[in-house]
């Protein structure tokens, strides 16, 4: 059996895992539903008949069991307000407004947003009267805890405001298992190409490198930018503790986009590997170790829109655009003093310790309304951190400490 052969074996099978597993928690949340009880005729809106069922059951599944079980109905008013009709004890129903912009509701915190509470943040429906994604209908199951007043407009282009961010987390939410996928194809092919290579002279690949590097410094460079925006604007207005715990990275122009692609940037940024295996340079194991974990990490991060993955972008992002610029630069055969590789793992160290700190504020904060993480999220960053951070420690004394004493005693 060729090795492709036996990629596409292994990756078909856990892929099939994966989609039997999820089509058996469809099935379970669908029949929580059907078990629910009748609510109360008349005056209910969509969002307490969701509370009764689950929050992940699909918004299409929810809606044709709710008119089998209750004969209720969705109806468009125009783009911008979505309502519900469930027909009364008696003759005839009552069309109720959903959402904070429907005339019994007003935004509040904690509220899900959809676009009759910030008409100016989404873009307008192609065809007035047709649901979309993007409307409240697609929101059911992308509920964000998020106050208002943290998605003030911070000179966002255009661009990012039509980002559709609902459509990303649904694409999310139904591939980050793939993740993986993608994990055990770069364990095998990068140790495979390793292999291959023993024998083998070296590529040189120092024009792809250089565009690679170069490419990556411009972008990291660009999305912290964009991230720290919002950071900024958070810790200003509202302090520390809620630029941790605030979601609305994942909702606010400035920043919708360029968290999405953050996510997206850790399974491109396993080309790095491809070019040290391929130029016969030492493969470190704090190097796949981190490149695998954080791509499964950051995937499911997005797609549960985890608490302090602002911060966990925002200095990533400005690590990494200081890095690849130290890439590019040597691969121009540039020399880059020691100082500034010592300084580059530093703050690898540096970053890892704070976001172990992070962590242990977030476990006293679980108990805050506004502050909603999940103890699964907790415990596997709070490993890879750990991990990361005694690998990255090991390194730096390897690397410089021992080599200094070592130059001393010569």
């Amino acid at each position: 059996m060729h090795l492709s052969d036996a990629l596409g074996s292994v990756g078909n099978a856990i892929l099939r895992c994966f989609q039997v597993t999820n089509i058996f928690h469809r099935r379970r949340q669908q029949a929580k539903l059907c078990e629910s009880p009748v609510p109360s005729r008349g005056h209910l809106p969509l969002r307490a008949l969701m509370e009764q069922a689950s929050p992940s059951v699909p918004t299409r599944a929810f809606l044709r069991l709710c008119r089998a079980k209750w004969n209720c109905t969705a109806s468009p008013e125009g783009s911008a307000v979505e309502r519900i009709l469930l027909p009364a004890q008696g003759a005839g129903g009552s069309a109720l407004p959903v959402g904070p912009g429907g005339s019994q509701s007003r935004p509040r915190r904690g509220a899900m947003l959809g676009r009759s509470a910030f008409p100016g943040l989404y873009p307008p429906a192609r065809r007035a009267g047709v649901p979309r994604f993007g409307s409240l209908p697609g929101m059911l199951n992308m509920e964000a805890n998020v106050d208002p007043s943290e998605l003030q407009p911070l000179g966002e282009y255009d661009f990012e405001k039509n980002f559709n961010h609902l459509a990303a987390r649904k694409w999310m939410e139904e591939n980050w298992q793939k993740s993986f996928i993608f994990a055990v194809i770069y364990f095998i092919l990068i140790f495979g190409i390793q292999h291959f290579m023993k024998e083998r002279r070296p590529f040189n690949l120092r024009a792809p490198l250089i565009l690679w590097s170069f490419s990556l410094t411009l972008f990291s460079l660009i999305a912290a930018w964009r991230v720290w925006k919002q950071m900024a604007f958070l810790l200003l207005t509202k302090g520390f503790k809620q630029s941790v715990c605030s979601q609305s990275f994942y909702i606010h122009p400035v920043s919708k986009l360029w968290m999405y692609l953050f996510a997206l940037s850790k399974l491109v940024e396993m080309g790095d590997t491809l070019f040290i295996v391929l130029r016969k340079k030492k493969l470190m194991f704090v190097h796949w170790y981190h490149h695998l974990l954080t791509l499964i990490m950051s995937w499911y991060g997005y797609k549960i829109m985890a608490i302090g993955m602002g911060w966990n972008a925002a200095l990533n992002l400005s690590i990494h655009s200081v890095m690849y610029l130290y890439y590019t630069v040597t691969a121009m055969g540039y020399r880059v003093p020691r100082s500034i590789t010592m300084l580059i793992t530093t703050s690898q160290m540096v970053q890892m310790t704070g976001f172990v700190i992070m962590n242990i504020f977030i476990v006293f904060w679980m108990d805050d309304k506004l502050c909603q993480g999940t103890w699964t999220m907790l415990f596997l960053s709070s490993g890879l951190y750990t991990t990361l951070l005694a690998l990255f420690s090991n390194f730096f004394m390897k690397a410089y400490l021992s080599s200094n004493k070592k130059s001393k005693l010569n």
